[in-house]
């Protein structure tokens, strides 16, 4: 599991955003989102040379980071979660 650094939510009319700080990440880590119904996530990925690779998925509240460029326990993402 991810470590969850720091987080934010904020209400966008009916819309809500999560931003959530992870570090420690390696592929396949999860995090819990503290949204109800989330819909879909934006993945970016700071402090690497490389072009960021990193992704996410969501199944119901789980969010997943596919292929951080950064391995071993070194990703550090930052993940805007879209939904209700």
């Amino acid at each position: 599991m991810a470590t969850v650094s720091s987080r934010a939510l904020c209400a966008l009319g009916p819309i809500k955003m999560e931003v959530v700080h992870l570090t420690a990440l390696t592929d396949q880590d999860t995090f819990t989102t503290l949204m109800q119904r989330p819909v879909f996530a934006l993945t970016s990925e700071f402090n690497t040379d490389a072009n960021s690779t990193a992704q996410s998925a969501i199944s119901g509240k789980i969010v997943t980071v596919h292929n951080p460029t950064t391995g071993g326990g070194n990703g550090v993402v930052v993940v805007a979660v879209f939904g209700f």
